[in-house]
């Protein structure tokens, strides 16, 4: 992929959730996504650094949000871990619990009694799955 196609698209998901950007910075809002990616995959910081040819330590701070990744280290990175530049860049569930709590009441007003039940068992489920 041409890197100037990738700038519109890099300069939206940045700025699509104005409000992510009071509760976390950039670099570990992307470190955070990344781990959570690599962790889904069930893959290791060494095994990930050496399937994209990079140092353990690249990861590490990557994922600590001390660097952001080259982009030929990103495109590696999104195809080992089955995922896109906007699945990568969604920070949104990284919001705070305020504007978590309002998403959801706003999602509700608009559901159907079929998702609102489905979203109730999650829930509780959830709940005592924790507790």
């Amino acid at each position: 992929m041409d890197f100037l196609c990738i700038i519109p698209l890099l300069i939206y998901v940045f700025y699509k959730n104005i409000d992510y950007h009071i509760v976390m910075d950039k670099k570990k809002a992307l470190g955070q996504r990344l781990r959570e990616l690599r962790k889904a995959k069930n893959i290791t910081q060494e095994q990930l650094a050496e399937i994209i040819d990079v140092e353990p330590t690249s990861i590490s701070n990557i994922e600590c949000g001390r660097n952001y990744p080259n982009f030929a280290n990103l495109e590696k990175l999104l195809e080992k871990l089955d995922s896109s530049f906007l699945e990568i860049f969604d920070f949104e569930h990284f919001d705070n619990t305020d504007i978590l709590r309002d998403k959801i009441i706003e999602f509700t007003k608009n559901a159907s009694n079929k998702e609102i039940e489905f979203l109730f068992k999650t829930i509780s489920n959830l709940k005592e799955f924790n507790s």
